[in-house]
């Protein structure tokens, strides 16, 4: 898309100086761009329009319909860059909310694992080498890691809204 543009400009400030023919030919070449010329295509090139116009009154030769058709092309440009843009923004978004979801469900995950082991610790007998504080110990620091993920996914969620 810049290489159009760029040709653009260059045929813009270029053609009118060097050129009397009233004949303008549009095509595109093998890399997408959109070419003008007051000369034939290259051989190879089937399709392609041409415009006929005339010299305007004011001198240095500047054919309306070029003007025209270079202001239309710079607005399709335009108007193909903010397409553009707008459809890497969707997917941008689409790939934040896919991160998002992926990191809460591996939040889930997390909880449901330390939430078994909480099960596992409580379903261990007390013994003189596990006594009932070590069990209940062990009990709040698995609690406080799953009361981390629930603040982190809760900050998480306020974020993305």
């Amino acid at each position: 898309m810049k290489k159009a543009i760029l040709l653009i400009i260059i045929m813009i400030c270029w053609l009118p100086l060097h050129s009397n023919a009233e004949t303008i030919y549009t095509w595109t070449d093998q890399d997408g761009s959109l070419m003008f010329s007051n000369s034939p295509p290259p051989e190879g090139v089937m399709d392609y329009q041409t415009t006929e116009s005339e010299p305007t009154s004011t001198g240095n030769q500047r054919r309306t319909s070029y003007d025209q058709m270079v202001e239309s092309t710079v607005r399709e440009t335009n108007a193909a860059e903010a397409k553009r843009e707008e459809e890497e923004a969707a997917r941008t978004a689409e790939k934040a909310l896919q991160a998002e979801k992926q990191r809460q469900a591996s939040i889930q995950v997390e909880r449901v694992r330390l939430k078994q082991q909480i099960e596992t610790i409580k379903n261990r007998a007390v013994s003189p080498t596990y006594p009932n504080g070590m069990k209940q110990a062990q009990i709040e620091a698995i609690t406080r890691e799953i009361e981390k993920l629930a603040k982190q996914s809760n900050l998480d969620a306020a974020k993305s809204q």
